[in-house]
């Protein structure tokens, strides 16, 4: 195994890019599901957000060693985790999230930079999702720290993006960021390992 593995069991978490609509959570209190602007295309517009935690006591126990090869680079960070629904305060912090899963995320990563130099070096990320009430996608982006060294040296913050490249029958495209993340690559005392809020922003032949 790769020594990067060893960097950090939750090395998967950026902070990120926020879909423009993302704002709309605080104003509803729907466990982050909105319906966007419907096209004349007749294509739906939805937004679900969700929060993910990286934890490896999560099923499959051992990982799936075959999974990291249906990416397309070559893989040196695996992580797994829940997604559970939140809700938003009137402030826009989370208030708390629901802890009975909703979903399942695992991902492949490759990292070059381990001094995580802001904005430097790209992150390659592939995703396999699985949502209750939605189905299973996959996903491939790219990520970038912000930072290395907030609040404290060692604390990555920064940002991912990514498009599907497999979807639910139904669902006809769309994209996925992470958001609100700090990420402890380095297991900092004080620190939760890594957290994240996830949004899929969608466009699909029928609301869901």
């Amino acid at each position: 195994m790769n020594m990067m593995l060893k960097v950090s069991t939750g090395l998967l978490a950026f902070a990120v890019l926020l879909s423009p609509r993302i704002a709309f959570a605080h104003h509803h209190h729907d466990h982050g599901h909105h319906h966007g602007d419907d096209g004349d295309d007749g294509l739906h517009r939805t937004y679900f957000q969700y929060r993910y935690t990286s934890d490896a006591s999560v099923p499959p126990i051992p990982p799936d060693s075959e999974f990291c090869s249906r990416a397309p680079f070559s893989a040196t960070l695996y992580v797994q985790g829940n997604l559970t629904r939140y809700a938003l305060a009137n402030t826009r912090v989370v208030e708390g999230h629901h802890p009975r899963a909703v979903g399942f995320a695992r991902a492949c990563v490759e990292i070059t930079d381990l001094t995580f130099t802001p904005f430097a070096v790209p992150v390659k990320i592939f995703w396999e999702v699985t949502v209750d009430d939605l189905g299973t996608f996959e996903a491939i982006g790219r990520c970038f720290p912000s930072s290395n060294d907030i609040p404290v040296p060692g604390i990555i913050l920064g940002g991912c993006v990514m498009r599907f490249t497999k979807m639910p029958e139904g669902i006809a495209g769309g994209n996925m960021v992470e958001s609100g993340v700090l990420l402890n690559a380095f297991g900092l005392p004080g620190f939760e390992l890594s957290s994240s809020l996830v949004t899929f922003h969608l466009f699909s032949g029928n609301r869901l």
